[in-house]
């Protein structure tokens, strides 16, 4: 019932406008996607049966075992749900919204169908994260690979079943989501809140299971499972410059998308492949990024199609 779907979204759009009222910042609205985890689990059902029309100080109060229940549900899950890192990434958020968060999951709990909501939980994911990154702008810190780029990099690859897949620089984990079944993935992200979103998004999608996503810096360290992969897949930031340069193979490493190349051929198996999302300049620059085309072609590296 797409119409009742919608009147999810709505109900969840209402909500990061309250969280704006109350003073949280664009990048901090996406702790509703947490929320939307716990909903959907079931985990607030215990709360319906609450008065709606407390006053303030019980309120307050009643947010205060909120946000205690919340983390002690957190701590007893077991460790494959890595929902502890998740948690540290929003406690500051939940600690601030005081008496807020006990009107948050009352409007939430009144208004929304859970059983509806699980029926339809990653399409209403999704539109709710892109509606984030739209309200941010072009100049917001969150940024979502086009679903469209994503699968014409997956069906490129053309994966055989059991494959395995490294994606640093991983962002919301949009490879991991799209893969399909029957790979293992090995995600890794550096940014805290972009990190979290990916791993609630892998979870919303019900691709954790046999999956990692590494909450770790892609160029500080990479591959950490010292693996060879059947598919190596980044969309590396453009432009991004290191200050002190990376020792490679042709000299200096200036850069993200020379530093992903290069690093990623090395741990490819015999018959893996590589796909990089890059800017054209490295087409051009000379130097050590010319030394590295000038290998790829002799060595017959690069797929045409």
């Amino acid at each position: 019932n797409q119409e009742s779907v919608n009147a999810i979204q709505n109900t969840i759009l209402t909500t990061i406008d309250k969280l704006y009222n109350y003073g949280f910042a664009p990048r901090e609205v996406s702790f509703i996607l947490f929320i939307l985890i716990l909903l959907r689990d079931g985990f607030f059902n215990q709360y319906k049966s609450y008065d709606k029309n407390l006053a303030k100080v019980q309120q307050v109060e009643y947010s205060k075992k909120l946000r205690k229940d919340i983390k002690l549900h957190i701590e007893s899950l077991p460790d494959k749900y890595n929902l502890k890192i998740v948690l540290d990434v929003y406690s500051s958020i939940l600690a601030r919204l005081e008496e807020n968060l006990y009107i948050i999951i009352q409007y939430l709990n009144e208004h929304i169908d859970t059983k509806l909501l699980q029926e339809n939980f990653s399409e209403i994911f999704d539109t709710i994260l892109n509606k984030l990154v739209v309200s941010q702008g072009k100049y917001g810190y969150l940024i979502i690979q086009p679903l469209e780029l994503t699968r014409l990099i997956i069906s490129l690859a053309q994966l055989p079943k059991g494959a395995t897949v490294y994606n640093p620089f991983a962002g919301c984990a949009s490879f991991g989501v799209f893969l399909g079944d029957g790979y293992r993935y090995t995600g890794q992200e550096y940014s805290s809140n972009t990190w979290a979103i990916g791993y609630l998004r892998l979870l919303a999608y019900e691709k954790r299971n046999g999956n990692e996503f590494q909450f770790s810096d892609s160029i500080e360290y990479w591959n950490p499972k010292n693996e060879k992969y059947d598919f190596i897949v980044a969309h590396p930031p453009f432009g991004v410059r290191f200050l002190k340069p990376k020792i490679g193979r042709f000299g200096g490493i200036k850069n993200s998308e020379h530093f992903f190349i290069e690093k990623g051929i090395e741990d490819l198996t015999s018959d893996g492949k590589l796909i990089a999302v890059i800017s054209n300049d490295i087409l051009f620059r000379k130097g050590p990024e010319y030394d590295l085309r000038k290998y790829l072609i002799e060595n017959d590296l690069i797929e045409m199609l």
